[in-house]
């Protein structure tokens, strides 16, 4: 074996290892990763890694060739997930009082990122996402309401970033996929921190 141990679970009947600096096991484990996503009871499609630190999820470097075919698998996953969570959360409360935020995926040639748009609320259901974009409308009401006013983006940055400024403000809920619930939109000076990417 060349390099960390690479370990894939494409289901509840197989475990898959190779190394970290071994391309075609790293190939082949992304192959059953992709296969394994038609069966019934597929696991999450992520790589994990086991160094002298101990168990942490693997990602091959940025400019290796799978690096953007495992992100769009591990996305297009999480994207179904959080689409039947958010419809089973739906059904169980009332979203007027706690609206539950979308998981967006963007995909280009060579990358995919993942955002959640938050509108001036008073508290929601945050995916975790790559990025985070805090957003008001003109007409003072949301894109899903029938008014339809601009967009105004007041901040954004990465998902870890946020989490920074906003501290105990974001809550981890403990649920799969990852949601936080935001106990308060950002002040004018939390927005400041947080900036924005472009």
């Amino acid at each position: 074996m060349e390099g960390d141990y690479i370990i894939a679970i494409p289901d509840n009947n197989q475990l898959l290892i190779t190394g970290s600096e071994d391309t075609r096991g790293l190939t082949a484990l992304y192959q059953m990763l992709a296969e394994a996503q038609n069966l019934l009871q597929s696991l999450p499609p992520v790589l994990i890694e086991k160094d002298e630190s101990g168990w942490r999820r693997y990602a091959p470097p940025l400019l290796h060739p799978l690096n953007p075919l495992l992100r769009q698998l591990e996305t297009a996953y999480l994207s179904d997930i959080y689409g039947s969570q958010k419809a089973l959360l739906l059904s169980s409360m009332d979203v007027e009082s706690l609206p539950i935020l979308d998981y967006e995926k963007r995909e280009s040639e060579d990358t995919v990122h993942t955002w959640t748009v938050i509108p001036q609320v008073q508290h929601a259901l945050v995916p975790e996402t790559d990025y985070v974009k805090f957003v008001s409308y003109s007409d003072g009401h949301g894109p899903d309401d029938g008014h339809g006013g601009a967009m105004n983006t007041l901040a954004s940055a990465t998902f870890e970033r946020v989490k920074e400024v906003m501290g105990d403000n974001l809550v981890d809920v403990d649920q799969y996929p990852v949601r936080y619930l935001m106990r308060a939109y950002p002040t004018p000076a939390e927005l400041s921190a947080i900036g924005q990417l472009w």
